[in-house]
């Protein structure tokens, strides 16, 4: 699933057709009374986009995820729904976390899931054989950016913002993408990047 070639809105120029992706920006309120904490990643600095990078989970979209969107029966636009499927997939592959989903009962349900996804297995398959259901509707849209000035590994990302509440989540590193994650609110990151503590991108 690719996007079109778009025009640049100041130059006029056609851009390179951009790959689909969604990402999940995850937070929960800080016990001391503070701003929220975000879950951020550092990905694998042997990684061709980003290496090294601190990173909001997600990922491009799939066929697959294309192919699940199909199933959904509501009043959202295909590539819309394929986007949030996207974060939600990516999301329990790279963090362990199943969030967007109705039914996790057992976290150990999410460890054999996750196990299934970097199998190849299809999002659909892991949902029906567990029972769970996407609810997209917790994925709030927050952004969509496409950065104009790039020629190759270009991604259309769509960045969802979701609310976990009062509890910090164990989430885990998958130990092949990304080698660390940790919580911070968004002024701790910016002051991290700063003083050269972790890398951000764009």
């Amino acid at each position: 699933m690719r996007n079109n070639a778009t025009i640049d809105p100041v130059t006029g120029a056609v851009m390179p057709i951009a790959t689909p992706a969604a990402t999940m920006i995850i937070f929960h309120k800080d016990h001391e009374g503070g701003a929220p904490k975000i879950l951020m990643m550092e990905r694998t600095k042997t990684m061709a986009f980003a290496g090294g990078a601190a990173v909001f989970p997600g990922g491009k979209v799939d066929e697959a995820d294309v192919d699940f969107a199909r199933m959904f029966n509501n009043n959202l636009e295909l590539d819309e729904v394929a986007a949030r499927l996207a974060a939600i997939r990516e999301t329990l592959e790279e963090a362990g976390l199943a969030l967007g989903l109705s039914g996790v009962d057992d976290p150990a349900d999410c460890n054999e899931a996750r196990a299934a996804l970097h199998a190849g297995e299809p999002l659909s398959v892991i949902c029906d054989r567990h029972g769970w259901t996407p609810q997209l509707d917790t994925l709030v849209p927050w952004s969509r950016w496409r950065p104009p000035n790039l020629e190759t590994r270009v991604f259309d990302t769509r960045f969802y913002l979701v609310d976990a509440g009062d509890t910090q989540l164990n989430a885990v590193v998958d130990a092949t993408e990304n080698t660390s994650l940790f919580w911070a609110s968004a002024q701790q990151v910016i002051d991290m990047t700063a003083e050269n503590k972790v890398k951000v991108i764009f």
